[in-house]
């Protein structure tokens, strides 16, 4: 494992993803928090105006990301916390996709939030 400079990836890849969905969390009222530890991270989803955990965005999330090819699971209390776990040895150009593919169901709930001030119910959406 030292030959290959898996640590190294780790902390590239980690450092990639913690900058790229720290600036979609700047963007997007949704997302609570974003945590993690290496490749480990977690993605909280919340209701925009309360704050409150949100199990039906974050499975819309998780919906949306599987349906686009990216296997995320939710996790953390009431299911509302999106999380990643990608393998040691991931490219950044796969890391790259991943977030492209979340950024594009983050802005697929923006637009949703939008047109429909009222509650968010992703189950009346099919993707």
């Amino acid at each position: 494992m030292r030959g290959q400079h898996v640590l190294d990836n780790v902390r590239r890849r980690s450092a990639q993803l913690l900058d790229q969905l720290g600036e979609l969390k700047s963007r997007y009222p949704f997302i609570g928090d974003v945590r993690g530890k290496g490749l480990l991270l977690g993605i909280e989803i919340v209701e925009p105006d309360s704050k409150k955990r949100s199990t039906e965005i974050a499975k819309y999330v998780q919906k949306y990301c599987v349906s686009n090819g990216l296997i995320l699971e939710l996790g953390g209390r009431d299911n509302a916390v999106v999380r990643m776990l990608p393998p040691l040895n991931v490219s950044g150009q796969t890391v790259d996709d991943a977030l492209s593919i979340i950024a594009d169901a983050f802005e697929s709930i923006a637009v949703e939030l939008a047109i429909n001030s009222a509650v968010f119910h992703p189950s009346d959406y099919v993707i």
